[in-house]
């Protein structure tokens, strides 16, 4: 099952922020969401990385999740995190593990 958009979206954007992690760890251990998305879905790394949740981040990136998705934005374009980030630290981070925002 893939994760609920606006259960993600509330978690990152609006849940209790000593809660965010326990809370999505929860829903990852319980199968409510799945690393194998549709391409193009909104995935957990992608939230944290809007939301700028660096301890989200590392806890994703440290259990496999890729960062080297491509999202789509609009019909046609894609992007990568990279393109999402704005806080310097979390860029470090990703780009030490394996981000590359050239990938086609």
């Amino acid at each position: 099952m893939a994760c609920d958009d606006f259960l993600l979206r509330y978690i990152f954007g609006y849940g209790d922020e000593d809660k965010r992690l326990d809370m999505l760890k929860c829903m990852l251990e319980c199968n409510e969401c799945s690393r194998e998305l549709y391409d193009g879905d909104y995935d957990p790394l992608y939230y944290a990385t809007i939301y700028n949740h660096y301890n989200i981040i590392v806890y994703l990136v440290e259990r496999g999740d890729c960062v080297n998705k491509r999202y789509y934005r609009g019909p046609t374009t894609k992007i990568s995190l990279l393109d999402l980030i704005i806080n310097d630290k979390i860029r470090q981070y990703l780009i030490t593990h394996g981000a590359d925002k050239n990938l086609k």
